[in-house]
């Protein structure tokens, strides 16, 4: 053989080499890329699921757990929200205080364990009578609070109307070993309302305010309402 195909040989023999290493090392390459996207893709899904549990985290603990309803440390941050707007840009609204009359005997007559089930399903009563915008939290014991953005006293004077009629039209479950000459178990909200800023842009002014409405009301008659 002489050395020009000799030379020949060897490079077709090498071209063939490098070839074949060529391939193998694409074909590598791919699947090292291929590992990379599904490892990128599974660290992807772990940070959204991190990132949905936070956020259920927090939901959770923005949540009253007897009643299902917002809390009050929730109510804290969105009333100073919405009086911060208010302060800033003039957007107004109506803060609502509700309060269940006489819940005390319900758990005198029917126990506390009926009581906290009895307030549990008030409180959804209520919750499906506000709209999103709202926020509807439990202020403490058997009082809650309603924040109405953009409504003005008129409105929040119906929306009262609305919330009472709500409770009343039904009775609630008194329970299985509820004694039948006791009744129906019928219960009654009084609700008393200011606006702001008219009232204040301050929330210890605005709640106050409207505790005290929430007293005049009461003292006109169980299941009325007083806005100003």
């Amino acid at each position: 053989m002489t050395l020009t195909a000799a030379a020949l040989v060897f490079l077709a023999v090498a071209c063939a080499f490098l070839g074949g290493m060529t391939l193998a090392l694409r074909q590598k390459l791919d699947r090292l890329q291929e590992s990379t996207r599904a490892a990128l893709a599974e660290a992807a899904d772990e940070v959204v699921g991190l990132e949905q549990g936070r956020e259920d985290l927090e939901r959770l603990s923005a949540i009253d757990p007897l009643t299902g309803v917002w809390n009050y440390r929730h109510l804290q941050g969105t009333l100073s929200r919405e009086l911060e707007a208010a302060r800033t840009t003039g957007t107004g609204g109506a803060l609502l205080m509700i309060d269940v009359d006489d819940f005390r005997r319900v758990n005198a007559a029917y126990g506390h364990q009926r009581g906290s089930a009895v307030l549990r399903e008030l409180a959804q009563r209520l919750a499906l009578e506000v709209r999103t915008a709202d926020t509807f939290a439990r202020y403490g014991g058997e009082e809650f609070v309603l924040i109405l953005p953009g409504t003005n006293a008129e409105t929040a004077t119906k929306v009262a109307e609305r919330l009472c009629y709500a409770v009343r039209k039904i009775a609630f479950d008194a329970g299985p070993d509820s004694d039948p000459a006791q009744g129906a178990l019928q219960l009654t909200i009084s609700i008393g309302g200011v606006t702001y800023p008219d009232h204040g842009t301050h929330a210890t002014t605005l709640l106050r305010q409207a505790d005290e409405q929430l007293m005049a009301a009461k003292r006109d008659s169980h299941g009325s309402w007083r806005i100003s």
